[in-house]
């Protein structure tokens, strides 16, 4: 990437779905519209011997004609998107996954499905049918993600086909345009968590991340504030100072506060933004190195929650702060065994320099409770490998210092699509991160091998008495194998369960 490249204003640099969902008309209908693309969802009849159309918003004639044309077809359970044309009209013909998880998951798979299938297609005007298993919103959501592609950074622009509609119908269901504009506000903020974490790290700096966060702010009419290295050392930020010490980019710390119609109560959203991790002195190993700059996930989707909450008005205040910063090798780079403090006067040892996201957090989730004092804090990280281990890329591991903070983050996870697991933050491994020189230690030996608890252990000494709950997103943000996410570069995953938090929160007593 030459220097021209990298001076671009970052609003050059978003994906095209961005823009083309301000200018794109999407609304509710209540009949076909000819000449259209329609999806429609099929399912076996009781006895497999011929089709139902789940789409309560045809005509009979017209769901007999497309059953028997999907027979015709010789289409079966688990065919591939299979498009016949009725009287001059296109209909795309689709099977609804057979696994058990949610219809929210279920219509975003079929979105992206349908985004893939009509590449290179010229379809004007879309039409997504609502049915009992799925509602159109749930696959536009999937459909504007499968649009999307980031080819910013590259110095001839590939033209990747897609011809994008200048209408979409939602026929069928109960879809108002406040939900039409939500859905509008949501794709923009997965696109925007997206390319921002697609970015390279040479282009997304902390300074950079700041810089975007304080223009998206300026627009939205947010209030945001900017602290860095300088600032931090006066508040006493020695833990996340640590991290910075092997970089020559000030470490940044970003704070967005959404004014919500009920000032009295506060969610925060905490993020991890290691814009590049080499892991310090503790350096990784070369292969998959490339991939270190997804290593700002969470605050990747901290950024992109932050620009729906700008646009939908929360119910409460709510606070979005970002540790941006980049954990190198520099010559005054953290070294194994130094001892610093945090901004809750706690010290700890650095025993490993990879453990480092943690040592960003314990300053922030400290600060974030002391000065905002929330009703509800969530952190979200790409923490640990070993959340991997446990749950593979099927959803993400939660922990929570508070059961009823918990059960509220996994209720809302699950209305929203985004699969979370509860685990156990055992008390028995709070020795584990006691230190013999200092109060505590940034990573347990290897013998404990519960990586992900004890970095939810390590957190939760930083947090008091403030209901919290942390997400571990390392098996989720990126080349993501979850059902109905996509398999390569970022996901996008954890946006929405954390604007949905906020959106939905009145109370946790």
């Amino acid at each position: 990437m030459n220097n021209q490249k990298q001076s671009n204003h970052w609003k050059s640099m978003l994906p095209s779905t961005f823009n083309w969902l301000n200018d794109c008309s999407i609304e509710g209908t209540s009949n076909e519209v000819q000449g259209a693309h329609h999806l429609i969802l099929l399912s076996e009849s009781s006895d497999q011997k011929s089709f139902t159309v789940d789409a309560p918003g045809l005509a009979e004639a017209q769901k007999n004609e497309l059953a028997a044309q999907a027979k015709a077809y010789g289409m079966k359970k688990g065919s591939s998107l299979t498009g016949v044309m009725v009287e001059g009209t296109p209909y795309l013909l689709a099977w609804a996954p057979s696994l058990e998880v949610s219809s929210v998951q279920i219509g975003r798979q079929l979105g992206l499905e349908l985004a893939k299938h009509l590449r290179g297609i010229d379809c004007q005007t879309l039409v997504l049918c609502s049915g009992e298993k799925v509602q159109g919103l749930e696959v536009l959501e999937g459909y504007i993600q499968g649009l999307y592609k980031l080819d910013s950074f590259k110095g001839n622009k590939e033209n990747n086909g897609a011809k994008l509609p200048s209408a979409i119908k939602i026929l069928g269901g109960s879809s108002t345009q406040t939900d039409i504009a939500q859905s509008k506000a949501l794709g923009q903020a997965l696109a925007l968590t997206c390319m921002v974490e697609d970015a390279p790290a040479n282009w997304l700096t902390p300074v950079r991340f700041s810089e975007i966060a304080k223009e998206m702010s300026e627009d939205l009419g947010i209030k945001c504030t900017i602290k860095q290295k300088e600032d931090l050392e006066a508040l006493g930020m020695g833990s996340f100072l640590s991290v910075a010490q092997g970089s020559s980019i000030s470490p940044q710390l970003i704070c967005m506060e959404i004014e919500g119609d009920d000032p009295s109560q506060t969610v925060a959203l905490v993020g991890k933004g290691l814009t590049f991790d080499v892991g310090g002195l503790c350096l990784k190993p070369a292969g998959g190195l490339e991939e270190m700059k997804y290593d700002m996930c969470g605050g990747g989707s901290v950024l992109g929650a932050a620009y729906y909450l700008g646009k939908i008005k929360p119910p409460t205040n709510v606070v979005c702060i970002i540790g941006a910063v980049e954990n190198m090798v520099g010559e005054e780079a953290t070294r194994p065994g130094d001892i610093f403090t945090a901004y809750n006067g706690k010290t700890i040892e650095v025993i490993n320099t990879d453990a480092e996201g943690r040592l960003v957090l314990a300053d922030v989730l400290a600060y974030t409770a002391e000065v905002y004092k929330p009703a509800l804090m969530v952190d979200v990280a790409t923490l640990t490998g070993a959340v991997l281990v446990s749950l593979g890329s099927s959803g993400a591991g939660l922990m929570a210092n508070k059961q009823v903070a918990a059960d509220y983050v996994l209720k809302v996870g699950r209305e929203s699509g985004e699969p979370l697991w509860q685990l156990p933050l055992w008390p028995e491994l709070v020795k584990e991160i006691k230190s013999d020189f200092a109060d505590y230690k940034n990573i347990v030996s290897p013998s404990v091998k519960a990586g992900t608890i004890a970095a939810g252990t390590f957190l939760r000494e930083f947090v008091g008495d403030t209901p919290w709950v942390h997400i571990d997103i390392a098996g989720t943000a990126w080349n993501c194998k979850v059902s109905g996410y996509p398999t390569s570069g970022a996901s996008g995953f954890i946006v929405k369960t954390l604007a949905n938090s906020c959106l939905q929160f009145e109370s946790l007593n």
